[in-house]
């Protein structure tokens, strides 16, 4: 149920998507997108649009000041009903 969700969430997200910006608008986007891009090991995406390491902090990751943790999902994509496994 939580993977049916999640797909229509994303098909949904995919039809609705504004056409990829060109020229100098393509340039400025990399710093003022709203997407995030970073994953892995390189989960934090800087305010310039650059990925940086993941700070090791514990049992947890924390991302260097000014920058934002990029989520696997979206936030505004992921289903309400979410299993204890996808948390």
């Amino acid at each position: 149920r939580y993977f049916a969700a999640l797909e229509a969430n994303l098909a949904a997200a995919r039809r609705a998507r504004a056409p990829e910006p060109q020229g100098w608008e393509a340039l400025v986007s990399l710093a003022t997108s709203a997407d995030c891009p970073c994953y892995g090991a390189y989960a934090c995406r800087r305010g310039d649009g650059g990925c940086s390491a993941v700070l090791p902090f514990g049992e947890e990751a924390l991302c260097p000041a000014g920058s934002v943790m990029c989520t696997e999902v979206p936030s505004d994509l992921e289903p309400f009903v979410k299993p204890a496994f996808a948390a």
